[in-house]
């Protein structure tokens, strides 16, 4: 296993270091299969967090934003040592608990889920939802995870309305 991720960590790195030159702002990096609803938080700093570390040295000016599926509340300090400045996470995620946790040393994104409220939900549920992570202290107000093309444009302009104008806590 150690073979096949340093292989791709460091693929991702060279990649990386012409994302780099390209002046973007940030960069999202997905990984899945280092989720608490896969992987303990031991194997996470023993499969992931070194080459997710190393995957993004070198970026100066690109803001790294690391995504993982599933409730992360358990491994967000394991998190906080891949040097990532933000993290995304889905609704499993107790986004009172993520903020208390992470206490300011990086960005908090997501956390309004994808299929309930935004696929399933109704406008109102999803406003309510996107509130939630700002009584929280989210960073950035996101779907938890990558959306849908079925989610109705209601329920998307909701999101953005609901926390349109408002001042963040931080």
């Amino acid at each position: 296993a150690h073979k096949i991720v340093k292989f791709a960590a460091e693929y991702e790195h060279m990649w990386l270091q012409e994302v780099e030159k390209l002046h973007l702002d940030m960069i999202q990096m997905s990984d899945p299969s280092a989720s608490y609803d896969m992987i303990n938080p031991d194997w996470f700093d023993e499969f992931a967090a070194p080459y997710t570390k190393r995957a993004f040295e070198g970026l100066e000016d690109t803001k790294k934003i690391l995504h993982i599926c599933g409730n992360m509340t358990p491994m967000l300090e394991n998190i906080i040592r891949t040097g990532a400045d933000g993290f995304s996470v889905e609704e499993k995620t107790d986004p009172y608990k993520a903020v208390e946790i992470v206490n300011g040393r990086a960005a908090l994104i997501g956390n309004v889920g994808v299929v309930k409220p935004l696929l399933q939900g109704t406008p109102e549920e999803v406003k309510q939802a996107a509130l939630r992570s700002v009584d929280a202290g989210f960073n950035i107000i996101s779907a938890g995870c990558g959306l849908s093309a079925l989610i109705k444009k209601e329920n998307i302009l909701a999101m953005v309305n609901a926390v349109k104008g408002l001042t963040p806590k931080r």
